[in-house]
């Protein structure tokens, strides 16, 4: 129940998905990253908001996963304005949306973790992904490298995997990222940390940094 709470306030508030509770959020509630923002699609498409209503990391998260910026998140609104127009719809709000991720590239060093799998599920799967599954449920998380690509990428696909990326504190987080200005003044601070990080500050540095900004200070009732 608690965490039902948790996921409906963070698809409500137009959050980023909680990776953080995948183990949990995948594996009992069967909500993946990928129907999560599918979801807040659909709630900001169907208020007839724009695409700037969503928070910058939400935003690029959801245009990784579904393949959904600006331009598209506009064509599919007049789709779907047109028809509303129409006495009796072609097609339904979710059946212009995508119905599968948008393929990623998986690193060999992530871990590959099992999600919720029904029976009905395992009816639709070849021998080989009923062998990685059944791997997944024995030995617990396998390091993708050490399993067959196109397996990987099918069992994700279809939301019956999920992946951990493995972080310590002491590593060290390399590349650019762009900051765009949000009103929320908690998202805004961070985006300006993430992006002052650089190869001389690791993620305990930068977990420490964030929690020094008052405001998330007193979220956590230091």
């Amino acid at each position: 129940m608690y965490y039902d709470i948790v996921l409906k306030y963070s698809e409500t508030h137009l959050m980023l998905y909680p990776y953080h509770l995948s183990d949990i959020v995948v594996r009992e509630l069967r909500v993946t990253p990928f129907s999560y923002y599918i979801n807040i699609m659909m709630g900001l498409m169907n208020a007839e908001k724009s695409y700037d209503a969503l928070p910058n990391f939400a935003a690029a998260d959801a245009m990784r996963l579904l393949g959904i910026g600006r331009n598209q998140y506009i064509e599919l609104m007049n789709q779907n304005r047109c028809n509303r127009k129409l006495f009796r719809r072609n097609r339904s709000l979710r059946e212009l949306l995508p119905a599968k991720p948008v393929t990623v590239f998986i690193e060999p060093w992530w871990l590959l973790c099992p999600g919720s799998i029904l029976e009905s599920d395992i009816k639709l799967l070849s021998k080989d992904e009923k062998d990685i599954l059944d791997l997944l449920l024995d030995e617990g998380p396998q390091v993708v490298g050490t399993l067959d690509a196109s397996l990987v990428q099918s069992l994700y696909n279809r939301g019956l995997t999920y992946l951990d990326v493995p972080v310590k504190d002491d590593d060290f987080i390399f590349g650019n990222l762009s900051l765009t200005v949000n009103i929320d003044q908690i998202r805004e601070q961070h985006g300006y940390r993430f992006c002052r990080n650089n190869a001389n500050a690791d993620n305990g540095s930068l977990a420490w940094s964030v929690c020094c900004f008052p405001k998330f200070c007193a979220h956590l009732g230091i």
